[in-house]
């Protein structure tokens, strides 16, 4: 993904963004920030260690 490669490059995958960027799902996102094939429902995680899957799709919800 040429964007990434654009933003990321040498940096070793640590970056810090200009402008917001979004992204169709939670997926699509942790793709351009992990760099390959992930599932961003488990991938993304809050500070209490749920993941968006715990979050937004619980049952408990």
């Amino acid at each position: 993904m040429a964007a990434r490669r654009e933003i990321f490059g040498d940096s070793g995958g640590i970056a810090e963004l200009a402008d917001d960027l979004e992204f169709p799902t939670p997926s699509a996102a942790a793709v351009f920030v992990l760099g390959g094939s992930q599932n961003g429902w488990t991938e993304w995680v809050s500070d209490d260690g749920e993941t968006l899957d715990q979050v937004y799709r619980s049952e408990e919800n």
